[in-house]
């Protein structure tokens, strides 16, 4: 009777076709903290230091009780990302800590003395 019912119905079923394909629902992904450090450190190692930064403060907000342990880290990427004014209280922060070892020390005070030239 009417010609143009298939072509109608053909784009129905396309249209229906397209947008189930943005109704499916997508799995997610949970990540760890510790997983998101180990990310982190895979960004530094290619020297993309904005996101390793990115990833360790995302971590550190995950797992606050871990901060004292990636905060270091998270320092390091600022002050290699080019944020070297955030990276500094970091670096202090850490020094506070009585327990530190010498070498550990040491080491966070060249990079503190880095990130204030």
């Amino acid at each position: 009777m009417f010609p143009c019912r298939p072509a109608l119905r053909t784009r129905i079923a396309c249209l229906l076709v397209l947008l189930g394909l943005g109704l499916t629902a997508s799995p997610v992904f949970a990540q760890s903290p510790e997983e998101i450090v180990e990310d982190a450190r895979r960004a530094a190692g290619t020297n993309d230091n904005r996101e390793a930064a990115r990833l360790f403060e995302q971590a550190i907000g995950l797992a606050p009780g871990r901060r004292g342990e990636w905060l270091v880290e998270y320092a390091d990427q600022l002050a290699y990302s080019g944020r070297p004014a955030e990276a500094v209280p970091l670096y202090r922060e850490r020094l506070a800590d009585q327990a530190l070892d010498q070498d550990t020390r040491r080491r966070i005070e060249k990079s503190l003395a880095f990130a204030l030239l």
